[in-house]
């Protein structure tokens, strides 16, 4: 991902006139505008040919899956299952993937919801389950192996990103992910005035980002190499 930073003299060229020369450069962006010093950063989109990697429908039944290995002992909502795959796709986008085509949109006050996610007939969310969320990970529940299975979703690389989110945070309750997920939604210019999130600008994340943020067990994960 190639982000270009423009410094620029007010007194010398109108916004319109910056946005003109920049436009110039015939590369595909999204823009955010630091008002306060006048500086343009310019980041180019996640996956240029606008292709996802998996359907929606295929990671959800997938991420099922691996609760039912675990014996059904932390909670599997919708609401749950919508917070783990955006952090997937959070993850995902810092890599400048798109990991499905879906949208996600900040949910106030309680992290974000991909629009369309359905509980699908061949692989229902549970409710029937012995509540032990918890901010934990967890493997400090599961002494068993969670295993793949290839014939949900059949890209490897998705497969080891989505075990991985639920390993790390399948334990937390919806409103524990929530909490940690409004950290990044409701930084500088993530979320647009329509409540969509701008994985533009969650691929464009930095250190000093980081440092500014909110800390908690999600920033660290999306800032983890």
């Amino acid at each position: 991902m190639t982000k270009f930073i423009v410094n620029v003299i007010v007194k010398m060229f109108t916004n319109e006139k910056i946005m003109e020369l920049i436009m110039k450069s015939n590369v595909n962006f999204n823009e955010t505008i630091n008002k306060k010093d006048m500086t343009y950063c310019v980041y180019e989109d996640v996956h240029m040919n606008n292709s996802k990697v998996v359907k929606l429908e295929d990671a959800t039944n997938y991420l099922i899956d691996l609760f039912n290995q675990t014996g059904q002992i932390y909670s599997c909502t919708r609401t749950k299952l919508g917070k783990l795959l955006s952090i997937a796709a959070f993850k995902y986008a810092r890599k400048g993937n798109l990991l499905f085509e879906e949208n996600i949109y900040k949910y106030k006050g309680c992290g974000s919801v991909i629009d369309g996610l359905v509980a699908y007939t061949n692989m229902e969310a549970y409710i029937n389950f012995v509540y032990k969320d918890g901010i934990k990970k967890v493997s400090e529940d599961i002494s068993n192996p969670i295993n793949d299975n290839p014939n949900l979703l059949k890209d490897e690389e998705a497969r080891c990103l989505i075990k991985d989110v639920f390993i790390n945070f399948g334990a937390y309750s919806p409103s524990e992910l929530g909490q940690c997920i409004n950290t990044i939604v409701e930084y500088d210019n993530v979320t647009k005035k329509d409540d969509k999130i701008d994985l533009n600008r969650i691929e464009a994340l930095e250190k000093d980002d980081e440092k500014n943020m909110e800390q908690n067990n999600l920033v660290s994960y999306l800032f983890q190499d």
